[in-house]
């Protein structure tokens, strides 16, 4: 006679009934004789026919809203029994219960948030009120989706995650830092060892960041048995901020520079508040400049604005572009290329904005108040404060203006942003200034701007007129202003200024062009230009793949000086290495270079 295992109908029968048969797409009915109890008879299995069932419990599965998973790990749902309406007839399949947490997690909009009901004592969400979402669970995966219809989510995008699944990180300190050494020698027997760093330190915890920015460098030159040493060091700003998600924007307190896409940047000590495109998809974000030049030899290339170093770097010979800077830079800056042989170049770029649109229904905006600062950490100037903000009429046309007001000086601007459609963009503003100096007259000026941006596509061509602007000779910025009451200096009063960047590909020739041209006039001084043109060609040769031959040009006269350079490149791939010829022309001055690299 054979023994016979008796066969216990529990929990961990009913899970793995639930796995097999609770995904059907419909109701399915299998035979209970397989299973050996003395009480089957006693037990309901009807529940699990039913498709979709799932019996209720506690789960640990992976949330899934349209395809993105809504957690980095795994949430505890429970399904519970849904509440009965009184319809002996209705069965109503148990529910998977969302909490208000796991639902701010879903990325949904304000207005579909306040559509959310909860049952179950306030603990489960209900979505009725939100047609079209579709929940399925998959135990047997560990999954659960949910399809929701794209009008009750904010903005989708594979590359981004909405600011309900941000998070604030763990406290922790930090150090960033940057550095940068050249050694020369010459013929004379001398030498010179000069190192550069900036970066910032800081410390984070909770929502809030405190940072500080820091710059120095340290110069040691030895010449006929005499050495010298310079050491430099200066903390160039202290700040404190944090994200305001809901509102997309940055809160920060202390000193920092006013990034205005309409007034002229300066540096204060006080607050702001600031939409802050970072925090937007990627495809919706704003630009960040870009600056070009030709070194000669391997050199450091320093970007700074009102004394505070953006950007710190080494390139090699010949032509260079840096597009890496924060997109949240404005105004203007200045570049200093340093050769290896110790020589200086320098020139300023403006980052004037691409025409100021918005997109419809949106806004952008800048609120400041604080006092205005110098170079180093000492505040001057009366208490002022500034706010500028654009908004989006349609798809075609934005407004946008602002205000600064600080006393004895205030300045308005208004202006418009038009999409012509196949013309391109343009925008037009004006600026009305008010400057008072104790013992001085008043001084009253306008200043004009436009700004055109072209991208032809037939042509793979981009055509950007970033900005052209005539200011009066009375018309004063806020920078102007202080310089002129606290230092008694009315120099350097801008005229005129317009930049015009060009970029080309020709695909059937694998060139491409650039040219950057920008010029600015004052009403006391020399004007300024730069320039710089470049040709890039890969081509194959004599069965020669992928040879390359470049070609640049640059000027830029800055205060009546003039500084030209010339830079040619070749480079022939042989073998596993690379073959290159260099030749730059700079001020009456040749280099000529050849080399190997493998």
């Amino acid at each position: 006679m054979k023994d016979r295992i008796p066969f216990a109908v529990n929990n961990i029968t009913c899970v793995i009934l639930l796995s097999l048969f609770c995904n059907a797409a419909s109701a399915v009915e299998f035979n209970t004789d397989v299973l050996d109890a003395a009480d089957k008879k006693n037990i309901d299995f009807t529940r699990f026919s039913e498709a979709g069932y799932v019996l209720p419990g506690q789960y640990l599965l992976d949330v899934i809203v349209n395809g993105q998973s809504i957690s980095p790990a795994s949430l505890q749902i429970s399904f519970v029994e849904p509440q009965s309406s009184g319809d002996k007839a209705e069965k109503k399949l148990p529910q998977a219960c969302l909490t208000s947490d796991m639902v701010r997690l879903m990325g949904l909009t304000a207005e579909s948030l306040d559509k959310v009901v909860y049952w179950h004592d306030g603990q489960c969400a209900d979505f009725h009120g939100l047609p079209g979402v579709d929940i399925r669970p998959d135990t047997g995966a560990g999954v659960l989706r949910i399809n929701m219809p794209q009008a009750w989510l904010e903005y989708s995008d594979a590359t981004w995650l909405p600011p309900s699944r941000w998070d604030d990180g763990i406290p922790g300190l930090m150090l960033d830092y940057n550095l940068n050494g050249t050694v020369s020698r010459n013929y004379q027997g001398g030498d010179s060892h000069q190192f550069s760093y900036n970066g910032t330190v800081g410390g984070n915890l909770g929502p809030w960041r405190l940072r500080a920015d820091y710059q120095g460098s340290q110069e040691q030159s030895r010449y006929n048995g005499e050495k010298t040493t310079n050491r430099n060091f200066t903390w160039s700003r202290f700040y404190l901020f944090r994200a305001i998600p809901r509102w997309r924007a940055n809160l920060t307190l202390g000193e920092n520079n006013i990034n205005s896409d309409i007034f002229r940047s300066w540096s204060y000590t006080g607050a702001s508040l600031e939409s802050d495109d970072r925090m937007l998809p990627p495809r919706l974000r704003g630009y960040a400049p870009q600056i070009t030049g030709i070194a000669e030899t391997n050199a450091r290339v320093v970007v700074s604005q009102q004394g505070r170093v953006l950007y710190d770097s080494m390139v090699p010979a010949g032509p260079f572009s840096i597009q890496d800077l924060d997109s949240s830079v404005r105004g203007r800056l200045d570049v200093e290329v340093i050769e290896q042989n110790g020589r200086k170049k320098t020139f300023q770029v403006d980052t004037a904005s691409v025409p100021y649109l918005t997109r419809p229904g949106q806004v952008r905006y800048k609120l400041v108040s604080g006092r205005s600062r110098g170079y180093g950490h000492e505040t001057e100037g009366p208490v002022f404060a500034t706010g500028e903000a654009s908004g989006g009429l349609s798809t075609q046309w934005s407004l946008y203006g602002g205000a600064v007001l600080a006393g004895d000086y205030n300045a308005l601007a208004a202006g418009a942003g038009w999409d012509l459609g196949v013309p391109g963009t343009l925008s037009a503003d004006i600026t009305q200034s008010v400057a008072r100096i104790e013992g001085e007259r008043t001084f009253q000026g306008k200043s004009w701007r436009l700004s055109y941006s072209k991208r032809f596509d037939n042509a793979d061509a981009d055509i950007t007129f970033a900005g052209y602007r005539f200011s009066e000779r009375n018309y004063m910025t806020m920078e102007q202003y202080l310089n002129a009451r606290y230092r008694n200096d009315y120099s350097s009063r801008e005229k005129e200024m317009y930049t015009v960047t060009l970029n080309k590909n020709v695909a059937d020739w694998n060139t491409s062009f650039n040219l950057q041209y920008s010029r600015q006039t004052y009403w006391d001084i020399r004007k300024t230009d730069y320039y710089t043109v470049s040709v890039n060609r890969y081509f194959n040769v004599f069965g020669l793949q992928g040879v390359a031959v470049g070609l640049s040009a640059s000027r830029s006269k800055y205060l009546g000086r003039d500084n030209d350079s010339a830079y040619l490149r070749i480079s022939v791939p042989l073998g596993t290495g690379t073959a290159s010829y260099s030749g730059s022309m700079s001020n009456d001055r040749y280099v000529n270079m050849a080399g190997y690299t493998d």
